[in-house]
């Protein structure tokens, strides 16, 4: 066999015989469901990506805004929050909860965020960070309706 070893026919005949089983197991309506659902996986990824690089994030505690900081400029900072004190860095034009004082810190395994519009959220300690893209681009959002 070409770069692999003697034994990759046996695996071959595996994944085979499991594309058989899969065939043989699951309907026409079943294939075009998974069809489906991996083209709109598909586009829902295009999407985000698409979405411009934000300029600044948005630091809000309980609604109210209580600051906006550039992307540009990294920078750490704690927002005091109901709970305590939720640390924030901004570095490398994007942003993210580092610490937060919530049980299960869901916020900081929500990872960093950079994209116009997107979010970060301490729900227990009612902070949130929004991505607000260039106030100066002509093709930016400008109105959001609920």
């Amino acid at each position: 066999m070409l770069g692999g070893r003697a034994d990759d026919g046996g695996r071959w005949a595996a994944l085979r015989s499991l594309g058989a089983l899969v065939v043989r197991t699951t309907t026409v309506g079943d294939r075009a469901l998974l069809v489906v659902a991996a083209c709109l996986v598909v586009v829902a990824v295009s999407w985000v990506v698409s979405m411009p690089v934000g300029a600044a994030v948005e630091v809000s505690v309980g609604g109210k805004v209580v600051q906006t900081l550039s992307l540009a400029a990294p920078r750490a900072l704690d927002i005091p929050g109901p709970l305590g004190d939720s640390e924030i860095e901004v570095a490398s034009g994007r942003a993210r909860f580092v610490d937060g004082p919530c049980q299960h810190k869901l916020c900081v395994r929500q990872g960093w965020v950079n994209r116009v519009g997107s979010l970060a959220v301490c729900i227990p300690n009612q902070v949130m960070l929004r991505v607000l893209g260039d106030p100066d681009d002509p093709d930016a959002i400008d109105v959001l309706v609920r």
